[in-house]
């Protein structure tokens, strides 16, 4: 029972720090500002930002297995593998360390900003002074 209230405590806690400042990011993909419903985060110094909404914008096909926690994303023959809570990502047979590891907060994968770029090649910009993410592809 201590654990299983743990887990939900840090649930809370993830999602209170990041939503307090969610609504002043803004995430442009192809000059197009994202509208989300559960926005983007920052997290220390890495922004989180919803990876569907953004990856099929981009083309990509996303598939969510929730009874391992796994995204997998094909685009363009290119497959991604994210997992919640787990700092490495793997492209094809290829595996790459993120910054932070994927999160799941109100049943919305947030992942760094940079697992954008790796996913399907886009070029990803953080603009600190504007709070501002710029997805060009």
């Amino acid at each position: 029972m201590k654990k299983i209230l743990t887990v939900l405590l840090a649930m809370v806690m993830i999602f209170a720090a990041t939503s307090a400042m969610a609504a002043d990011i803004k995430v442009l993909v192809n000059g197009e500002e994202m509208v989300f419903d559960r926005g983007p985060a920052l997290d220390g110094d890495t922004v989180l930002i919803p990876y569907r909404f953004v990856v099929e914008k981009l083309g990509a096909t996303v598939s969510w297995f929730g009874d391992i926690q796994t995204i997998f994303t094909n685009y363009e023959g290119l497959i991604t593998t994210i997992q919640i809570n787990n700092d490495k990502m793997f492209i094809d047979d290829e595996a790459l360390t993120l910054e932070k590891a994927p999160v799941l907060a109100i049943d919305r994968t947030l992942v760094p900003a940079t697992v954008i770029e790796n996913s399907v090649g886009a070029k990803v910009e953080w603009n600190k002074d504007t709070s501002t993410v710029t997805i060009q592809k």
